[in-house]
């Protein structure tokens, strides 16, 4: 991880632009807000990752654990991407 770090947010299509420069650029931004962003389509991600994404239709203590477990698995995988040094 970089020693310093570039925070952004974005609001409507700004929110889609801030959450693709997040995954795209994960050496430059350390942490971004996307408010009430476009649709985002992350079936491409899933599916190359391997993520088991399911439907928001349970709230129980098992599901919440299962979510915290995949936002580990996301965070992982976007603050693993090969980084790129500035020259």
């Amino acid at each position: 991880m970089a020693e310093w770090c570039a925070r952004c947010s974005g609001h409507s299509s700004g929110g889609w632009s801030s959450l693709w420069l997040q995954i795209e650029h994960p050496e430059v931004f350390g942490g971004v807000w996307s408010l009430a962003p476009d649709p985002v389509d992350f079936r491409d991600f899933v599916k190359e990752h391997q993520l088991a994404f399911k439907a928001l239709d349970k709230f129980g203590p098992d599901e919440l654990e299962e979510r915290q477990r995949l936002l580990f698995e996301l965070s992982a995988l976007i603050w693993s991407a090969p980084t790129v040094s500035a020259s």
